[in-house]
């Protein structure tokens, strides 16, 4: 009953702790506005008509922040960064480590009370102190897994697409525009930043390379590829349009050959034991009658 409550308070203080956080400090427009303040001295009546509380805790966040970007290690902390980008906004590097620090304090919170009420620490919170630290960069992972397997699922349509424009003779940039215009898929998204960079000034190349690192498929290393040899973008969307279907069969091939392997284990541990027990049972019985 201890360790319920335990948990149930874990996940309330964490839930109120990392809304305020991300609600008052961490949200896109309040990082925007804060980045606005610091080249522009006006004063801003919303932050003292703000709750006490609120007042309060902000610098008190910002100062945790601060302390945990300055003890984050280099090397780690690029890592991370690179991890972000290609999450779409959906994480900031902040948030990231807000979560982390509120995640281990909380547990420790949790140990600490634990072996206080129980004159003894629990194996189990020594265990969930390391993941419940890298618990953010799991669910980064996985974010990046699932939009990885979108992008894959959606490739194919957008090359034919883009194949029969190009045809068409219109030139790339406006093809992938009219492509984007209405869709909202993490594979149209990278793509409309591309466009984006390249409105803003950035070469094209330059902009392929930012979207091939986000998206890592080879399509775009192909186009950068093709841009610097003087390939036509057409010759190279169609032959990334073939190797792309092979690649989808072949991997389509490879996970149907990997069922039978995966159908055994279910098949040994919960199918064959009741058909057994169906079959030998009833001559188990007279057996047993029989000799007693």
């Amino acid at each position: 009953m201890l360790v319920l409550f335990l948990i149930s308070l874990f996940i309330t203080t964490f839930c109120i702790t990392y809304y305020t956080c991300t609600k008052f400090y961490l949200s896109p427009k309040r990082q925007l506005m804060l980045r606005i303040s610091k080249h522009v001295r006006t004063r801003n009546n919303n932050d003292y008509e703000a709750p006490l509380f609120i007042r309060l805790f902000v610098p008190l966040i910002q100062l945790i922040i601060y302390l945990l970007e300055r003890s984050t290690p280099k090397k780690y902390k690029l890592h991370l960064q690179h991890k972000v980008i290609k999450t779409e906004g959906k994480f900031t590097f902040q948030r990231v480590l807000i979560s982390k620090f509120l995640l281990l304090f909380l547990t420790l919170t949790a140990l600490l009370l634990y072996s206080f009420l129980n004159h003894m620490p629990n194996l189990f919170f020594f265990l969930i102190v390391p993941v419940s630290y890298f618990l953010p960069d799991f669910a980064i992972n996985q974010y990046i897994k699932n939009k990885r397997f979108d992008i894959l699922a959606e490739l194919p349509l957008l090359i034919d697409t883009l194949g029969v424009i190009l045809a068409g003779g219109i030139a790339f940039d406006n093809a992938i525009q009219k492509i984007c215009e209405r869709k909202t898929s993490p594979l149209y998204s990278e793509f409309k930043y591309f466009i984006k960079e390249v409105r803003m000034g950035v070469s094209r190349e330059e902009a392929l390379k930012n979207l091939s690192k986000r998206i890592q498929d080879s399509l775009v290393r192909a186009l950068i590829q093709g841009e610097k040899m003087g390939i036509s973008i057409l010759t190279t969307i169609q032959l990334q349009s073939y190797q792309l279907r092979l690649k989808r069969r072949q991997r389509i091939q490879e996970q149907a050959m990997k069922i039978p392997v995966k159908i055994l284990i279910p098949l040994v541990l919960f199918i064959f034991p009741p058909i057994f027990l169906i079959i030998l049972g009833p001559g188990a019985i007279q057996i047993i009658e029989n000799l007693g």
